[in-house]
Order: C-alpha cells, then structure tokens, then sequence
C-alpha cells in the first residue's frame, strides 16, 4: 500500500503541522502520508481566534504543502466549532457548528478532492461532524488521553459526539493498556499504539543554550506544554531547597503557578522541536512533575512522549508515580509527589543513576516502530474492503 496515491486519508487533529510541540498527532500523520495522500486539518479558525488575535498554533495557511508530497495542510474557517469551552462544548454546537463556514465546507472538501475518502483518521476527542461531511470509507479514532479527565470540559455534548466517534470506528487507537480498558467499554477494536520519539531530531550535536550559558550546577529540563497538571508548586519547593539546580520549563506555559518562581526557574517558552535536542543534550535530568494527586484521572493513563526524549538523550528522568511510567521503573527515578522526595530523588539520579536504555529499546520507541501496528491493520481493513460501520 505504500506509496499509493490512490488511497486517501483526512487526518484530523488538533495543533498545526509546524506547531512547537509535537505531539502524537504530528508524528503519525507523517507515517500515514507514507501509505495515503493525506490531508491534514487542525483545529479550524474561528471567529473567537480571531478576536484573540492570531495564535502560534495556527500559522501555516490553508492548503500549504508540507515536507512531503503526499502530506497536505488545510484548515477551514469556522464562525464556531466544537471544543473545550463553555458553550462551544453543548450539544448543539457539536452537532451543527460545521454547518457555519465560510465557503461551504463541502465545497472546499469537494475541491480537495476529498469527498468519500477511503480512511479519516480522527486523532481528537471533537469534530466527530467530519463523519457525516466526508463519509468516509474506513474510520480510525484516536483517543490520545482518557477525555473524562479533562472535565468539566468534557461535557455531555462532546461525551456524546466522542461514543458516537467510538461506535462507528473500525479501529480505535490508545497508547497505554489503561486507557484500553476504559475505550474497551465502548468500542470493539481496540490496539495499543505507546508513544515514542524522533531519532533524527535528537540525534545532532546541538549547541548550548544560552539559558544553561551561566549556570555551572545540575540542570533538570521540562520539555512540552506547561499546563496545569504540572506541579508547579511541587518544584518551587525543589527550587528552594535545591538553589544549586536550574531548572528549565521549554513549553507554553498556561499554569496560574507559574507566577513569583525562585531565579532558578525558568520559562523559555516555545521553541522548534528542532531545537529542543540542545536542551535535553546539555542537561542532566528530564523531569515529569505531573500533578497526579489533583489530575488522577487524566494522568493515570498518560504515555508521556517527553519520557522517551529524555531517555534517548541519555538524561536521568525523574517523575512523579502513575501506572504507565512505572513500568520503565528500570529506567526511570520516581518519586512521592512531595518537595522533600523529589528533591532527594533528584540528587539521586546523579550519585545513584539508573541504567540508560539500550539500542534495541530505542529502535522499538522510534515512532516508525510505533506506528507500525497502525498501518498493517489499516492494509488488512482496505484488502478486506470492509465499509464504514453503521
């Protein structure tokens, strides 16, 4: 199947291709353009972006090819579309949002060339409407977090749209066996796909940042989006008993502790996932500070993707405990989710390491491995040539 551009895909997610952080989404797309000519669409624009102005996320315009022929970008322009907001999350937004755009949303998927295509893979808990709009031959979805731990946000609006996603999928994607368990109650077909990394942008030596320039102690670095089940408060605590350490947040930041941090906690921002190797390479420990005591239920059944660049940078990481990250005990430090204990763990890493992954290991992360699974029952469902569920 690969290489076939008779095949088609309209890959629907959340963040643009070219966004900062990449996440599971940007590196599966890429994977299913090897076997599709795939169409990839982010969250749409929106009349409330565009009162706020325009947002990092969304900057490729619509149809920008990508770095691959068969990989393409469109994002459509909505007045509202469904997501995690007050209103925006009723029922009735989810079911007739699309209808709102601006030109017909069926004329501009008819001008793709996308009507009736043979795979939409929906890879976010919203927009499940692209069912109905595209009709497509084969549904794959997606389900990256357990959603019920996004609530109140989860409301029953997308709770509805999301089992109606779940229903009609020929294949439903998770990456961690919990989060299996809670998706096998509503779906039939169901694989586990774990995150894992780029090998090739962790792989040059890259320079110094000129954050790390003037420190000469331990450096912990925090790669990705600084949300709000990051414990902040947890490593304020760290900062304070530990003033030797800097530690360094690369990420957006949308966390109300983040304000008044000791000097040695630092805010970079967002930076190109091409930059990040020079962060991780020149640090000494990765850290998770998942806030696991206040977001159980989200975190619970995360595969954290930062886990993977830290250990194929050969850092120590140090996290806080939930079931998925336990099971790379072996490799990873975890610690009670209090300043006393994760300081000392910590300063542990560094007198006490723990081994580094090997070779094979690291093979088996790549998100060429990952994905996998993916595309050889996405061949199995198009020689079966197995229609759409109803």
């Amino acid at each position: 199947m690969k290489g076939n551009p008779v095949n088609r895909c309209v890959y629907v997610a959340t963040h643009t291709l070219d966004a900062p952080i990449k996440v599971g989404s940007h590196h599966i797309a890429k994977r299913i353009a090897d076997h599709y000519n795939t169409v990839y669409v982010p969250y749409p624009h929106t009349l409330l972006s565009s009162l706020r102005g325009p947002s990092r996320q969304f900057r490729r315009p619509v149809g920008t090819n990508c770095d691959k022929d068969s990989l393409r970008q469109f994002r459509p322009s909505f007045l509202l579309c469904d997501s995690d907001r007050p209103f925006l999350n009723s029922r009735f937004i989810c079911q007739h949002g699309h209808k709102w755009t601006f030109p017909s949303l069926v004329r501009q998927i008819k001008d793709l060339g996308m009507t009736e295509p043979e795979l939409l893979f929906l890879d976010t808990n919203f927009q499940s409407f692209w069912i109905d709009v595209l009709k497509p031959r084969h549904l794959v979805l997606r389900v990256a977090d357990d959603p019920s731990g996004f609530s109140p946000h989860f409301s029953k609006g997308v709770e509805a749209a999301w089992y109606r996603s779940m229903e009609k999928a020929d294949l439903v994607v998770v990456p961690s066996e919990q989060l299996k368990e809670v998706v096998q109650q509503f779906a039939q077909d169901v694989i586990v796909c774990p995150n894992g990394f780029d090998p090739l942008a962790m792989a040059a030596n890259a320079p110094l940042p000129s954050v790390y320039a003037d420190w000469n102690g331990p450096v912990a670095v925090y790669v990705g989006a600084v949300a709000r089940w990051v414990d902040l408060r947890l490593i304020r605590e760290c900062a304070v008993r530990l003033p030797d350490w800097l530690f360094v947040f690369v990420g957006p930041v949308d966390n109300p502790e983040s304000k008044d941090m000791p000097t040695n906690v630092q805010f970079v921002g967002p930076r190109q996932h091409a930059d990040l190797a020079g962060y991780l390479q020149h640090a000494n420990v990765g850290i998770v500070p998942f806030d696991v005591d206040r977001y159980a239920r989200l975190i619970w059944s995360v595969d954290a993707i930062k886990i993977y660049e830290y250990l194929s940078a050969n850092l120590q990481v140090v996290c806080t405990r939930w079931p998925q990250s336990q099971l790379m005990s072996d490799l990873v430090h975890h610690s009670a989710q209090n300043p006393d204990a994760f300081s000392a763990c910590l300063t542990a890493s560094l007198t006490d390491p723990k081994r580094p992954a090997s070779d094979d290991e690291l093979r088996s992360w790549s998100w060429d491995s990952r994905v996998a699974p993916i595309t050889q029952m996405l061949a199995r469902l198009s020689e079966d040539g197995a229609s759409l569920k109803t």
